[in-house]
C-alpha cells in the first residue's frame, strides 16, 4: 500500500510508482504535495474512489490512474480544477457515474482518456470549451448524446477544440446521429474512430469538409441512406470503414479520387449497383470488402 506519511513530501515534484503490484486505496494525504507536475499510479493494484484533495492540486500537469481495479464516481465538486493539467489518463477502471462538467475547466489540457469503465449519462457539451484539447477517448463505456435530441450535440461542440486530432467514442450507446456542424473539425480531425455506437440516420454531406481525415471508422453502426458523393473530398483518408449497416445506394464513383485509401469496407450493408470501373485508380488498395450487399454486374478488370 501507499503508506499515508507519503503526505509529508513537501517538497516533491514527481511521483512515479507504476508498474508494480501496489493495493489498496489512493492516501488522500498526496493532495498536501502542493507542488506536485505528475503523479502516475498506472498498472497496478489500487482500489476504491479517487480522493478528491488530488484534483485540488492545481500545480498538476500529468495524472495517470489507468489500468487499475478503481471505482465509484468521479469527484463531483464544482469547485475543483486543475488549471495546469495537460494529460489525464483514467482508462482500464470500474470507474461510474457522468463525466463531471467540472473537467471544462481544465483549460491546457490536451488528452483525455477514460476508455473502459462504466461512465453514463450524456457526453457534456462544456468539453467545447477545451481549446487545447488534442485527444479524446472514451471508448468502452456507456455514454450517450443528449436525451432531449436526435442529433449528437456533443459533436458540435467538440468542434470548438481547433487541435483536435483523434475522437474516439467507440462503443457506447450514443443513439443519435450526426450533425452537419461535423465540418467544423475540417482543419484538425485526423481519427474519428466511432464503430458500434447506435449512430443513426444518413452521413452527413458535410462529412467531405474534413481534409485531415485519415481514419474513418462507423462500422455496426444503424447508418442508412446513400454514401455521400461529397466524401471525395476526404484527400487524406487511407481507412474507411462503413460495413455493417444500412447502407444503400451505389458505390459513387468519386470514392476513386481517394487516392491514398489504403482500406475500404462496405460490407453488411444493402449497397446496389457495380463496382466502378474507376476501382483501379487506387493504387494503395489493400483490403476491399463489399460482401452481402446487392450488388450486380461484373467485376471490372481495373480491380
Amino acid at each position: 500500500m501507499i503508506p499515508r506519511i507519503i503526505g509529508n513530501m513537501s517538497s516533491l515534484h514527481m511521483l512515479y510508482m507504476e508498474f508494480n503490484s501496489i493495493g489498496g486505496n489512493i492516501p488522500s494525504e498526496i493532495g498536501k504535495l502542493v507542488n506536485l507536475n505528475a503523479v502516475s499510479l498506472q498498472d497496478n493494484l489500487l482500489t476504491d474512489i479517487v480522493p478528491q484533495e488530488i484534483f485540488n492540486i492545481s500545480s498538476l500537469q500529468v495524472l495517470s490512474l489507468m489500468e487499475n481495479s478503481l471505482s465509484g464516481g468521479l469527484p463531483s465538486s464544482r469547485e475543483l480544477s486543475l488549471p495546469n493539467l495537460e494529460q489525464l489518463f483514467l482508462g482500464n477502471n470500474g470507474f461510474g457515474g457522468n463525466i463531471p462538467q467540472y473537467f471544462s475547466n481544465f483549460s491546457n489540457l490536451v488528452l483525455f482518456d477514460a476508455g473502459n469503465n462504466q461512465l453514463s449519462g450524456p457526453i457534456p457539451k462544456s468539453l467545447g470549451n477545451l481549446k487545447n484539447l488534442r485527444y479524446f477517448m472514451v471508448q468502452s463505456n456507456q455514454l450517450t448524446g443528449e436525451t432531449y435530441g436526435s442529433e449528437l450535440g456533443f459533436l458540435s461542440t467538440l468542434s470548438n477544440c481547433k487541435s483536435l486530432q483523434t475522437l474516439v467514442p467507440e462503443e457506447n450507446p450514443l443513439c443519435g446521429s450526426m450533425p452537419e456542424s461535423i465540418k467544423n473539425f475540417s482543419s484538425s480531425l485526423q481519427i474519428l474512430f466511432a464503430p458500434n455506437c447506435q449512430i443513426r440516420g444518413h452521413i452527413p454531406n458535410q462529412m467531405g469538409f474534413l481534409k485531415s481525415l485519415t481514419f474513418l471508422e462507423l462500422s455496426d453502426n444503424d447508418l442508412d441512406g446513400n454514401i455521400p458523393s461529397s466524401l471525395a473530398g476526404l484527400e487524406s483518408l487511407q481507412r474507411l470503414y462503413l460495413d455493417n449497416n444500412h447502407l444503400e445506394g451505389p458505390i459513387p464513383n468519386e470514392i476513386c479520387n481517394l487516392t491514398s485509401l489504403g482500406d475500404l469496407l462496405l460490407r453488411q450493408n444493402k449497397i446496389s449497383g457495380s463496382i466502378p470501373n474507376c476501382i483501379g485508380n487506387l493504387s494503395s488498395l489493400q483490403k476491399f470488402l463489399v460482401s452481402s450487399n446487392n450488388m450486380t454486374s461484373v467485376i471490372p478488370i481495373s480491380l
